[in-house]
């Protein structure tokens, strides 16, 4: 009876090992199972990556051609809007030729109308065209006549003008003011126009010429004058002159017996020689 025990637990020993047994080949089928499903869906991520790849490859290869259609189709179409503004413009270019020529042979028809009716009038005008001739130059004389009767008259009219307002500007230097009043009151006269009568006794060239003169011919009434001489002319030694200006002071210089001699001083608008 005990050995039927011990071969009843052994056998129980050996069902519990067959189940643990089993127990870790169902675990280790299910971990295969689990395994192999983890490889099937990595290998069905890396197919979905290479097909992902393969179609972004045939994506980018069919995305160069349909530019280069593009491309294709845009030049085309520029030639054919460019073909088409060509014969627009060659159309333009030949009704416009065509209406040049139209209206060309209307100036052609009118001009040998107009050279024709010209003729005609020449001819009928002949005879009196001789005559209207022969007035027009007598009439153009008279009129050239007139012309330079008129110019002759501006001018004199216009000599007369410049001469009385010379007489007119003579006058304003007509002041009365003597050699005594400058001599005498030099302050009171500094810039008051004169006009005096003299001799000239000796010039000192330069670009501001400079004479000492006697006035009324008259050593003792010696003025020195200052004069820009624009004539062209020059004012000699002993010329009697009529001089215009205004009255600048005095001058003091010294005589060649080192004596010092004070005199009038005139700057002169204009002199003339009245020898």
């Amino acid at each position: 009876m005990n050995d039927d025990l011990s071969a009843e637990k052994e056998n129980e020993k050996d069902r519990k090992k067959t189940t643990l047994q089993t127990n870790d080949l169902d675990k280790i089928s299910k971990k295969a199972k689990k395994e192999n499903k983890e490889v099937t869906k990595l290998k069905e991520n890396i197919d979905k990556k290479v097909k992902f790849k393969s179609f972004l490859t045939k994506i980018f290869k069919n995305k160069l051609v349909i530019s280069l259609i593009i491309l294709i189709i845009i030049l085309l179409l520029t030639i054919m809007f460019e073909n088409n503004k060509y014969k627009k413009l060659i159309t333009e270019y030949d009704t416009n030729i065509s209406n040049l020529k139209r209206e060309k042979e209307n100036l052609e028809r009118q001009k040998s109308a107009v050279k024709d009716n010209f003729s005609a009038y020449q001819a009928k005008m002949k005879p009196y065209e001789e005559l209207q001739e022969k007035e027009a130059k007598e009439k153009l004389e008279k009129i050239k006549q007139e012309e330079e009767k008129k110019k002759q008259e501006e001018k004199e009219k216009k000599e007369a003008e410049e001469k009385a307002k010379e007489e007119e500007k003579k006058k304003g230097y007509d002041t009365g003011i003597t050699f005594e009043n400058l001599a005498r009151n030099p302050k009171d006269y500094m810039y008051k126009k004169v006009k005096f009568k003299a001799k000239v006794i000796q010039v000192i060239r330069g670009q501001v010429e400079q004479y000492r003169v006697a006035i009324d011919n008259d050593y003792k009434k010696v003025i020195l004058v200052e004069y820009i001489n624009k004539t062209g002319s020059n004012i000699l030694e002993n010329d009697k002159i009529l001089l215009m200006g205004v009255s600048d002071g005095e001058i003091t210089y010294e005589s060649t017996l080192h004596a010092k001699i004070t005199i009038p001083k005139v700057l002169a608008d204009s002199i003339e020689v009245i020898n």
